[in-house]
């Protein structure tokens, strides 16, 4: 029972004894003055007995209705005790649930440092990778000094040849030719020594995208670190609330609202940590992508270097068949078209990268143009949220305002009950004061006892009016006791909605900067990727244009500039299925000429990927003059 209650009946108790002293007083009184041998006395004093029996009664009344009620309370703290206790089995099965969660956070802390090992072993297969392109750098700048130095000598025995056969036409014009074809070869030499370059920087580029890549994977270890962080400051928190639950079993209700948040929370951070391994899995299916491409790389520069030995070996072969030098002259020149062609589609591939490369800057602006409208929505959505806080400030300070109002309200309550009991007890002293000496007046005479009568009645009336204002006090002391707990609910719960936002909003961003960077880095690869297919493309094109180029047989009195389109149709062997001239050099015996050379020269080259491979090849012919 609450202590106001407590302090009512005292004062109810206090004003019926003052009552039963006052008849007691009357009894004294009438006693001394009346004559035993008078019945209107003995009445009286009967009357008297009997109205402190009533007293008597009220009091046990009171008393009983007041064990009742304490009875009641200690019954319904019971109830509370045992409320406790399952929030505290519930506090434990949280503190459960954590420790679950740390156990998930350590699994995968310890996936990432795998994923992190493996990462630095491709960093350094990259950086052997690079150091061999490095070593295979040098053995070409050394072929390509080896080459100059045969050039120079070759030019030396040249002009001494020219010195010696100054009248001989055709051996100065086969000079000529050798000339050249030496020249075209150191020419090969150092474009194959600037591809070399080119690749080295690719390695370079791939190198600086994986450490990128090491970097993004420790921001992401550094957010799973603050992740326990606030697991554990969550963990403590769970920790003290189970013990601060003895002093908040009032608030029970409240306080199972709040675990039953803090449970949606962990529910969702499991979800948060679901969605973690699963970012993980696919940046680690990326790294193996990655891997798997650079690879491929691997393997295309290991078959340009047996390119590049074939090359050697050829050149071998020319030294040491010099009857054969004319021939070696024509396809050399042949070799010197296709040096051109390959020039003009590096210059294609380079302009398709400047292309790229817009089109990326072109991206580049409208994700940038899409984080500006993202930041004004956000701005937005912050002035909202400030609007929002501001209305809860105004709606907390009305609900201030109203406890304050029924605070005051239930103080003039109390004071205006307290200044009626005064003045009862003032009035009812007065006019018991008056009825006495009226009564001592008139104690002889036939009215007296019907007086009595009615002070008794009156007395009953008082009794029951001062019980229907304290039943009207404790009624609107209770209303303001509700008042002011729905009041603090509304407060309570307005905040927790806040924080709530709050929370979904930060999960909200910090979601949609991971799904930005993810797409970011697909759309790099995807990019990449397209880029490198293209370049090998255009190579595996050159080759079957090369081994045509070498096929082919000029036909006599042909004249020069000519140059026509073909398409073949292959299998995947490369055996030619059909060839057709698309567009025509106006020359019948140049069109029939390619034609063979393209039969002839089957098997075509295979392409070194299955995604490189084109059943449908249409290139310009143009052996050059």
């Amino acid at each position: 029972m609450p202590k106001r209650q407590r302090s009512q009946y005292p004062s109810i108790a206090y004003a019926l004894g003052v009552h039963g002293a006052l008849f007691g007083l009357l009894t004294f009184t009438l006693d001394w003055k009346t004559e035993p041998a008078v019945n209107p006395a003995e009445s009286v004093i009967q009357s008297t007995v009997v109205s402190n029996d009533l007293v008597q009664q009220e009091f046990e009344r009171l008393k009983s209705i007041e064990d009742a009620k304490r009875a009641q309370e200690q019954e319904r703290l019971a109830a509370l005790e045992r409320e406790a206790d399952a929030l505290a089995q519930q506090r434990e099965q949280e503190a459960a649930k954590l420790n679950e969660l740390e156990q998930q956070r350590l699994a995968q802390q310890e996936d990432y440092k795998r994923e992190q090992l493996e990462t630095e072993q491709r960093l350094a297969n990259m950086r052997d990778e690079q150091a061999s392109l490095a070593e295979r750098l040098e053995n070409l700048q050394a072929s390509r000094k080896e080459a100059t130095r045969e050039l120079e000598q070759e030019q030396a025995r040249l002009r001494a040849a020219a010195e010696q056969a100054t009248t001989e036409e055709q051996r100065r014009e086969q000079a000529e030719l050798e000339r050249q074809q030496i020249e075209k070869r150191s020419d090969e030499l150092q474009a194959l020594a600037a591809e070399a370059e080119q690749t080295t920087r690719a390695l370079e580029d791939s190198a600086a995208r994986a450490q990128a890549e090491v970097a993004a994977a420790e921001a992401r270890r550094t957010a799973a670190e603050r992740e326990r962080q606030r697991i554990e400051q969550e963990k403590t928190k769970a920790l003290q609330d189970k013990e601060l639950v003895a002093s908040k079993r009032l608030r029970l209700e409240q306080e199972a609202a709040r675990a039953e948040e803090r449970r949606k929370i962990a529910e969702q951070q499991a979800l948060a940590a679901e969605e973690n391994r699963k970012r993980l899995l696919a940046d680690r299916n990326s790294a193996e992508r990655a891997k798997l491409e650079a690879e491929q790389a691997r393997e295309q520069l290991l078959e340009e270097q047996r390119d590049a030995e074939r090359a050697r070996q050829e050149a071998l072969k020319e030294e040491e068949l010099a009857e054969e030098r004319k021939k070696q002259a024509l396809e050399a020149q042949a070799q010197a078209e296709a040096g051109r062609e390959r020039a003009e589609q590096e210059r294609e591939a380079e302009e398709q990268r400047r292309r790229d490369a817009e089109q990326a800057r072109r991206e580049e602006e409208l994700r940038k143009e899409q984080a500006k409208r993202e930041r004004l929505a956000a701005e937005e959505r912050a002035k909202e949220l400030e609007k929002e806080r501001l209305a809860e400030e105004k709606r907390r300070e009305q609900a201030q305002r109203d406890r304050l109002a029924a605070e005051a309200a239930k103080r003039a309550v109390e004071q205006q009950a307290a200044e009626e009991r005064r003045r009862l007890a003032v009035e009812q002293a007065e006019a018991q004061r008056k009825q006495l000496e009226a009564e001592r007046a008139r104690a002889e005479t036939a009215e007296e006892q019907a007086r009595i009568e009615e002070i008794k009645k009156r007395m009953v009336e008082e009794r029951q009016r001062i019980r229907a204002a304290t039943k009207a006090a404790r009624e609107k002391q209770q209303q303001a006791e509700d008042a002011e707990k729905r009041a603090q609910e509304e407060r309570e719960r307005l905040a927790s909605e806040r924080k709530r936002k709050d929370r979904a909003e930060r999960r909200r961003a910090a979601a949609e900067a991971l799904r930005r960077d993810a797409a970011s880095e697909t759309d790099n690869l995807s990019r990449n990727r397209q880029t490198v297919l293209q370049q090998e493309r255009l190579r595996y094109i050159a080759r079957i244009r090369s081994a045509v180029i070498k096929a082919w047989r000029r036909p006599p009195n042909l004249p020069n500039g000519l140059k026509a389109e073909v398409s073949i149709v292959q299998n995947r062997g490369g055996h030619v299925q059909s060839v057709r001239i698309v567009r025509s050099s106006r020359n019948i015996a140049f069109d029939r000429s390619v034609e063979q050379a393209v039969l002839r020269a089957a098997p075509l080259p295979e392409a070194r990927d299955d995604s490189l491979f084109a059943a449908n090849i249409t290139f310009v012919f143009n052996p050059g003059d």
